[in-house]
């Protein structure tokens, strides 16, 4: 609840045609879509994501979160790192 109001859109989702495995960075494209469509993509962001197979290795938009905890206290600490990194910027 305490960031719902932060959240102004969702990503397309591209649809794997069914498939069991996702296509390649499936995750990463539909980002860059969006950002694309709305205008945006020159801007900085972050992705939050548990399934690293869905962007480009060593992708630096990317903040791994640990499947089984989620978003926890570290990831947390983590994110704002970034966020502060690039504000300095």
């Amino acid at each position: 609840d305490d960031i719902a109001a932060r959240i102004i859109d969702a990503t397309p989702r591209f649809d794997d045609g069914g498939m069991p495995s996702y296509p390649r960075h499936v995750r990463e494209k539909e980002i860059l879509r969006w950002l694309y469509e709305n205008g945006r993509e020159c801007e900085p962001w972050i992705a939050l994501d548990d399934m690293p197979e869905l962007f480009r290795i060593g992708l630096e938009n990317l903040l791994l979160v640990d499947p089984t905890t989620g978003f926890n206290d570290e990831t947390e600490v983590q994110l704002r790192k970034r966020l502060n990194a690039r504000e300095n910027d």
